[in-house]
């Protein structure tokens, strides 16, 4: 059985299996075309991972849990919040606001 999410972990060249992270840092920064003075780092992919899960609306002390960290203050400088969500949840919870009901 052939999967296709196998072939990021392979090289182009010889089809070998990647093993090792810098080098598959590597390869994905080539495909996906950054240019060379772009540093990625594992730490990168981390911070972005939590970032993505947050935004789409993972709990912050789950998100806690799963980067293995003891207090929610360190979770929260990995997955800041999108000003743009802030904005409409600022202006659907506003007390001006004229949906809100008493």
């Amino acid at each position: 059985m052939h999967c296709a999410c196998m072939e990021v972990f392979k090289c182009e060249k010889c089809r070998r299996i990647i093993a090792e992270p810098i080098e598959l840092i590597k390869i994905i920064k080539e495909r996906c075309g950054f240019p060379d003075s772009k540093i990625i780092t594992p730490h990168v992919f981390r911070h972005t991972g939590a970032t993505h899960l947050r935004r789409s609306g993972m709990d912050i002390s789950e998100l806690q849990d799963i980067l293995g960290h003891s207090s929610p203050n360190t979770t929260r400088i990995y997955a800041k919040n999108d000003i743009t969500k802030l904005k409409q949840s600022y202006s659907s919870m506003h007390p001006l606001n004229n949906s809100n009901k008493f």
